[in-house]
């Protein structure tokens, strides 16, 4: 039964339906779409009727149902987020909860967008760069200015690349449960390379996502036992939904170019290239010194991913920010709505959003 559970699993395209009903796609190209939600009725009726947010009208489907493009927005104009998810997943980790999902907690303070990645299927160069010309070539064509751009995970580095790149349009910048330093990878690569896992994948020119979900899942083999434990216990017909689309989740995603996967597996996790500044994008350095917006880090406190640890030198090295504690793991504080420091933090500086 557990096989062909797997099986099915590995089958499983990105999870697109939910979130795809509830937006619009406002770009599409081989390599991502771009999915837009407009501001919940809450942000709407926020704030003083001078700067009370509006519906962006460039969005509002035409008599032929097309979307529309074509509006220029005011001063007044409401607010603009810009999510990057990570390369590994589907981005419908942002629309799972127990209570309210993060994208509806965004829209309360205006519009989002949200970058998703489609499969590579041709073999050719790729690499983390490319993700990142990618994100600016949104930028460019959406024409988006003052954005409140978010990262989550490998997504968070990709923003830090973006916005040393192009510092003009990004206002502030939130790096969700993201790491600087994979100094704690030494040993889990040390067992990497003694157990030959890529052996398998040598002569392949695109990396299966299977590949990468069993490294995932060589990290902690135990949680796998803990994993189903709990799964029965649980009683409740919506918490068994929950969980069965949670595991659903963990097992979407896409498969990667060799190039990104080597840059993952030598550059980042062996030389650690980010914390020793040895990721260059069109010759331009990505050091963290040139961020000059507010930077909101969030770090969860039962993180085995992403360990605080691994966090803490953006604290550091991030002039202008604020490091936010949130209770969970990597994943859970999404699922179970911890994020009230950082939504707060939005409510304090609004004057920088509007």
């Amino acid at each position: 039964m557990f096989v062909t559970f797997i099986i099915d699993y590995t089958k499983t395209p990105n999870l697109g339906n939910k979130y795809l009903k509830s937006g619009k796609i406002v770009m599409q190209t081989e390599h991502y779409r771009v999915l837009y939600y407009s501001v919940s009725s809450r942000g709407l009726s926020t704030g003083s009727s001078k700067n009370k947010l509006k519906m962006d009208s460039r969005f509002r489907e035409n008599d032929k149902g097309e979307v529309r493009n074509d509006i220029e927005r005011s001063q007044d104009d409401i607010k603009t987020f810009l999510i990057i998810p990570s390369i590994f997943n589907s981005p419908e980790i942002f629309f799972l909860a127990r209570d309210k999902s993060f994208i509806e907690n965004l829209r309360s303070y205006g519009e989002v967008y949200l970058i998703d990645w489609l499969e590579i299927e041709e073999p050719h160069q790729y690499l983390l760069d490319d993700y990142v010309h990618k994100i600016i070539e949104v930028i460019d064509n959406l024409k988006i200015k003052d954005i409140n751009l978010i990262g989550y995970c490998i997504g968070g580095n990709l923003a830090i690349a973006t916005n040393v790149l192009m510092p003009k349009f990004i206002k502030t910048l939130t790096l969700l449960t993201c790491s600087w330093d994979f100094s704690h990878f030494f040993y889990i690569r040390m067992l990497h390379r003694y157990l030959k896992l890529d052996s398998g994948i040598e002569n392949l020119p695109i990396i299966p996502k299977i590949h990468i979900q069993i490294l995932f899942f060589l990290l902690f083999p135990d949680y796998f036992n803990a994993k189903l434990k709990k799964f029965f216990s649980i009683t409740s017909d919506k918490e068994q939904e929950l969980a069965f689309r949670i595991e659903n989740w963990l097992m979407s995603g896409n498969s990667i170019s060799k190039e990104v996967y080597n840059q993952i597996i030598q550059n980042i996790s062996d030389e650690n290239m980010f914390i020793h500044l040895k990721w260059t994008i069109d010759n331009f350095i990505i050091d963290l010194s040139l961020i000059h917006c507010p930077v909101y880090i969030v770090a969860a406190e039962d993180d085995q991913i992403v360990p605080k640890s691994s966090i803490l030198p953006l604290q550091k090295l991030l002039k202008n920010s604020k490091l936010i504690d949130v209770v969970g793991g990597h994943i859970s504080y999404l699922i179970n709505d911890k994020l009230d420091k950082l939504f707060k933090e939005y409510t304090l500086c609004q004057n920088r959003f509007i």
